[in-house]
C-alpha cells in the first residue's frame, strides 16, 4: 500500500494495480536516449554511442548495462492506459533535451513520445479531469467487450480529496529529496499512478522516512547528445 501498510494486515482486499504511469525526468531520458534505442546494437547508431561512452566511466557503465540487459522501458509502459508527467518535470526535461540532446533523441521525442504523454498538475481540477477520462476509457472498454451498453461506472473510482491531501502531505514532508523529484512523486501518489523512475536513491530515502511509494525503479540512462 502507498502508506507502507499491507492490505492483508488490515483484512482489506488488495487494491487494483495502477493503470496510469507517471514519468519522472529519468524515465523521459530513458525513453528517448540513443543508448536505449539501438545504441547498443544498431550499426547506424552504435559506433557513435560507443565513442560517447568511452569518454566517461559512468557512460561506459550505462552502455554496458544496456548491452547485458536491455531496459525496454517502452515495452514496460505498453500495458498502461495513460502516461502522465508533472509540468515542472516536463519543463526541466525539455530544457535538458534542447541543450544536450542529440538530433535523433530530439526527433524521437517529437515523433514518438510527445503526443503520448499528458502533462498534468496534481491539482483538484486536473485530477478530476483525469478521473473522468479514465472512467470513460473503462466504460468504453467494457462496452466493447460486452457488445452492448457500458452502464455503471468504473469499479476503481479516484480517492476522495481528503485522501489525496494526506498523500500530498506525506510526500511533500519528505526530506533530503529535491523539490523537482518530489513534484514527480506527488503527482504519482495523488493520481494513484505508478511512478517510473531511475532515481533509486530518492525512493530509498522516502522508504527510510516511512513513505512507501508506488514505483517501478530502473537503472538510469543518460542522453547521448550526438
Amino acid at each position: 500500500a502507498r502508506d507502507g501498510t499491507t492490505a492483508g494486515s488490515q483484512g482489506l482486499a488488495a487494491p487494483a494495480p495502477p493503470v496510469i504511469a507517471n514519468l519522472d525526468i529519468t524515465a523521459l531520458f530513458a525513453l528517448v536516449s540513443d543508448v536505449s534505442n539501438g545504441g547498443a546494437s544498431d550499426p547506424d547508431i552504435a559506433p557513435a554511442v560507443r565513442e560517447w561512452a568511452a569518454r566517461v566511466p559512468q557512460h561506459a557503465m550505462c552502455l554496458a548495462a544496456e548491452l547485458e540487459n536491455p531496459l525496454n522501458l517502452a515495452g514496460k509502459l505498453r500495458g498502461y492506459e495513460r502516461l502522465i508527467v508533472h509540468p515542472s518535470v516536463m519543463e526541466r526535461f525539455l530544457k535538458v533535451l534542447n541543450t544536450v540532446g542529440g538530433p535523433r533523441e530530439c526527433r524521437r521525442w517529437q515523433d514518438v513520445w510527445r503526443a503520448q504523454i499528458h502533462v498534468m498538475a496534481p491539482e483538484p481540477q486536473d485530477l478530476k479531469d483525469l478521473e473522468g477520462t479514465m472512467m470513460k476509457t473503462t466504460t468504453t472498454t467494457m462496452t466493447k467487450s460486452r457488445g452492448g451498453s457500458g452502464g455503471g461506472s468504473s469499479s476503481r473510482s479516484g480517492p476522495r480529496e481528503n485522501e489525496r491531501e494526506v498523500q500530498r502531505r506525506r510526500v511533500r514532508g519528505l526530506t533530503r529529496i529535491s523539490a523537482p523529484q518530489l513534484d514527480a512523486f506527488e503527482l504519482g501518489e495523488v493520481a494513484m499512478a505508478k511512478t517510473f523512475t531511475g532515481n533509486s536513491r530518492a525512493v530509498n530515502l522516502a522508504k527510510e522516512q516511512g513513505v512507501y511509494l508506488e514505483v517501478f525503479v530502473f537503472r538510469a540512462i543518460w542522453l547521448v547528445g550526438v
